[in-house]
Order: C-alpha cells, then structure tokens, then sequence
C-alpha cells in the first residue's frame, strides 16, 4: 500500500503539461507565435525572483479518473518534424517547432489559451507552470514508453482536462495507479519500470521539488 501510494504523489499531473502564451500572440515570419508580444511594455523579473504559476484554466472535475490511451496527437507532432521514436528533451527541440508544438499542449488539457503556463505580455517569464511543463515532457514522454512501447504524448493522461485522478475514493484511486501507471507504463530505456523510475531508488515522495527541483 505504501508503494502504491507513493506512486499516487508523483502521478498527479494537476499543474501538467500546458505550455503556450497569451489567447493571441504576435506572429513571427513564417506564422508561428513569436516568443513575445511585438507591442506593450514587456514585464519585468528581478533577478533570483520567480513569478507565481498563473491560475489554471477552469477545467471540468472528474468522477472517475482518465485512464491512459494511445495518443490521437503523434501523427501531428511527427508532422511537425519531431521524432517520437527517439524523443529528446524539450529544451532540445528547435524554436520554430516547439513555437507549433505548444497549441497542441493546450488542446490535450483543455485550455481555452496559453495563460495556463505563461504570463500575458511576457512569454519569456519563468512560472511554477512553464517547468512543470518542461518536467512532464522531460521525464514522461521522453523517458517512458505505453505497456507495448508505444510513444506518449499529453493526451495519452489528459483527454482534454489539466486534471486525470479522481481522488475522493483513495482505494480506488490506488487501484487505478497500480492497474495504469504502474503496469500499463513501461521505460524507453528498456530497464524495469516500477515506483522508483519516478521516486528514484530512496523512494522521494515529493519528487517535483526534491527530484526535478521545481518550487
């Protein structure tokens, strides 16, 4: 049980994995969102300072948790030029396609714009959102594959909601992580998956601040 409710902590993707900026962004020269507004006083962050996640979109509530599925989003983001056979992380991934990328975060959770992760007015802000965003793409989709090693993507959890565990019912949901992230995952690197591929062998239960340094 200790095990299995463990893996519940890291598992509960509420800030996931939305990462785009304002309803309308300026277009760069090929179409694509630039990384900032052309027009407006661009924000301010003084240095060391962290500006707070903004407030999530308004998300519809779950009576039963999203089971997981194969993405309906691969095709699209193969498209795009990004190989989901050999994924690397999103920091690695060109400006222009991760500009067109990040609509498609958006659609898997349900935003009606991009101010779930990014500031209005400055896209280049650093919030709580942008690295939780950063840390699901990093360490799920490019470390973990479906039980038939299969790729992910946001909407193989999400299904067009931030949110995918229904919580009142714990044994339930216990039930849930076992029989989906538990036993439907499996690891890129072809190593045993089990609650240490996200706890880390001293079994950190609070792994977005301890493990991935996200405050």
């Amino acid at each position: 049980m200790f095990r299995q409710t463990a893996l519940v902590t890291v598992l509960c993707f509420t800030a996931a994995l939305a990462a785009c900026g304002p309803a309308t962004p300026a277009k760069a020269p090929d179409g694509t969102p630039d990384a900032e507004p052309t027009s407006g006083p661009a924000a301010t962050t003084e240095p060391g300072t962290e500006t707070p996640a903004p407030a999530p979109a308004p998300h519809k509530e779950l009576t039963e948790s999203s089971p997981i599925k194969a993405s309906s989003m691969l095709a699209d983001v193969e498209a795009l030029g990004i190989d989901m056979k050999k994924i690397s992380k999103l920091s690695d991934i060109a400006m222009g396609k991760k500009k067109k990328l990040m609509p498609m975060f958006q659609k898997a959770l349900g935003y009606d714009d991009c101010t779930g992760c990014h500031v209005e007015g400055d896209f280049k802000k650093e919030t709580k959102n942008i690295k939780m965003a950063r840390g699901m793409w990093d360490h799920y989709i490019v470390e973990l594959r479906d039980e038939k090693g299969g790729a992910l993507f946001c909407d193989s959890c999400h299904n067009s909601n931030e949110d995918v565990l229904a919580r009142d019912d714990k044994d339930a949901l216990n039930k849930f992580m076992t029989e989906q992230y538990e036993a439907k995952l499996t690891r890129a690197d072809g190593e045993e998956h089990s609650c240490s591929t996200c706890h880390t062998d001293t079994f950190e239960t609070a792994i977005f601040k301890d493990v991935w340094g996200i405050k």
